[in-house]
């Protein structure tokens, strides 16, 4: 079970690329109790704050500070008697401000101002309306876009690094590994073939995409660092209600061939298992088992 530490690690490094909800919610459904996710959220968003420590504002010294009373107008200092009034002279009494001039009035102590023949009297000022959505900015030339066309980027196709997000109707291949060249190996020789490719570096981001988009096929590592291993993750998916039962999922690996067969399911028939270094030819084969897609390798 991941600690306090390891959670608030984590989280700071993916909340660039995913909602602070969504990672919370796949830590949860890792195992890692709510209440330590919360908490790790909390540390998060309180740079300054350790774990361990209480928040800021919840220890026993955090008190609400309090102020002193506001002596009554016109009332002494504190500290000091009452004031003694000389013959004639005014109580002092709350500070009043000068009535403000109407719009368009001259400034007190102005006469009134003279208009140019054809001149527009000045009058309150105004804010300039507000664009529709989606039209350009005043300085920007040109028509706004037509309707149902994109105007800026979502959130997730801003995202930079392994991790992406793939446009809505679009079936992609997912690449899963800890090892930053074997992923650009399979990313570079499934796209020469002419596959869509999208990449995740851990099992979390392999639930976390699989449930987010449509893929045609997983290609995952068995052990990687993080939560969890490519097993893992795979059961993972096929008890969720948001990703279809029969995904695919060729696992490279470089396991020996013994201890891999022990842990990659048998009576699964959308599985397959291949060892690194990758055979092209018999990835190209268990493709096309899988999906039905038959695009060269080799």
């Amino acid at each position: 079970m991941p600690n306090l530490q390891q959670v608030v690690a984590y989280i700071r490094q993916y909340q660039a690329k995913f909602p602070v909800a969504a990672l919370r919610e796949q830590l949860v459904k890792q195992g890692v109790p709510a209440a330590v996710v919360d908490q790790a959220i909390q540390i998060v968003k309180s740079p300054g704050t350790v774990p361990g420590q209480p928040l800021p504002g919840t220890g026993p010294a955090a008190q609400p500070a309090t102020q002193p009373p506001r002596p009554a107008p016109g009332a002494p200092p504190p500290g000091q008697g009452p004031r003694t009034l000389l013959p004639g002279s005014v109580p002092p009494g709350p500070a009043t401000q000068p009535p403000r001039p109407a719009p368009g009035a001259p400034p007190p102590g102005q006469g009134p101002r003279t208009l140019l023949p054809g001149s527009v009297p000045p009058g309150p000022a105004t804010q300039p309306p507000r664009p529709a959505p989606g039209a350009p900015p005043p300085s920007a030339g040109g028509p706004p876009p037509p309707a149902g066309s994109v105007v800026a980027p979502s959130l997730l196709s801003q995202m930079e690094g392994p991790v992406s997000k793939p446009p809505a109707g679009r079936t992609y291949i997912l690449i899963v590994d800890d090892d930053p060249l074997i992923r650009d190996m399979l990313v570079a020789k499934l796209e020469s073939a002419g596959y869509r490719v999208t990449c995740a570096e851990d099992a979390a981001q392999s639930v976390i995409q699989a449930e987010g988009m449509r893929l045609s096929l997983i290609i995952s590592d068995i052990e990687m660092p993080g939560f969890g291993t490519g097993v893992d993750a795979l059961k993972k998916l096929r008890a969720s209600n948001q990703v279809r039962k029969n995904l695919p999922v060729i696992f490279v690996t470089g396991m020996p061939p013994q201890e891999a067969r022990k842990i990659v399911p048998k009576t699964d028939p959308f599985v397959r298992l291949l060892h690194k270094p990758v055979d092209w030819r018999l990835l190209q084969q268990y493709i096309r088992e899988l999906t039905g897609m038959d695009k060269s390798l080799m």
